[in-house]
């Protein structure tokens, strides 16, 4: 699955634990300071040269945090490091690029006043 792989991709850089800091789906209300992946649509999918199909989808990161600051640089070090994954098996899937749609931004405060910044990034995988 497409949020499994990041996510485990994400915690083999450092970036944090799903489960404990990386979640599938969704913000929890615990932690203060989380990650969260959804799918978020992407491109039709493609046949390459030699016959397999490539999927296009696209993966939205939240992050969530008190400090503006703090909150800005997990989800700067969440962005680096999914756009540094190219040509890489995660799991049995084969990742072969990632691609910026929109770079990090403040998205706005939740109900407790904690920081959501968001980012938006395209993915090229085949099975």
């Amino acid at each position: 699955m497409l949020l499994d792989d990041i996510g485990d991709y994400l915690a083999s850089c450092g970036v944090g634990v799903v489960g404990t800091t990386i979640f599938l789906g969704g913000l929890p209300a615990t932690p203060d300071r989380c990650i969260a992946l959804r799918q978020s649509g992407g491109s039709p999918p493609i046949e390459s040269f030699d016959g397999i199909l490539v999927e296009q989808p696209a993966v939205q990161m939240l992050t969530r945090g008190v400090d503006y600051r703090d909150t800005r640089r997990f989800i700067e070090k969440a962005y680096q490091s999914f756009l540094s994954l190219h040509n890489q098996l995660i799991n049995t899937t084969w990742y072969l690029s990632t691609e910026p749609i929109t770079p990090p931004v403040w998205l706005e405060h939740d109900d407790t006043q904690r920081h959501i910044f968001v980012c938006n990034v395209a993915v090229e995988r085949k099975w």
